[in-house]
């Protein structure tokens, strides 16, 4: 990645959370997988994604259980690709996947 851009950093994020998900899964939430939002409150990180909702019908699991899957896969996987300069945090909070970004990978 050559240079950081939030849009860049959100293009690989929704490209991990796919790998992430189940089979049947994948084709139903690609759309859902790729929205990232900035909270309106910085406690909730950078950026921020919903899909946990999106998949509870799906299992029927609560939200942040699979918030909470979804986060730590997440963060191995990011840890192991060009995001590791700019992925600090990743944590599931009532059910939503928040990212903090590195302050000292955007520099």
């Amino acid at each position: 990645m050559p240079g950081f851009s939030v849009s860049t950093v959100e293009q690989h994020l929704s490209r991990l959370l796919q790998g992430l998900l189940r089979p049947g899964e994948r084709s139903a939430l690609s759309e859902a997988a790729s929205r990232w939002e900035i909270p309106r409150d910085p406690s909730f990180g950078d950026l921020s994604a919903s899909l946990a909702f999106k998949l509870a019908a799906q299992r029927k699991a609560p939200p942040q259980a699979i918030a909470q899957e979804l986060a730590d896969g997440l963060l191995t996987a990011s840890r192991m690709t060009v995001l590791k300069r700019w992925v600090d945090q990743i944590e599931a909070k009532g059910g939503f996947l928040n990212v903090f970004l590195s302050q000292a990978g955007l520099c």
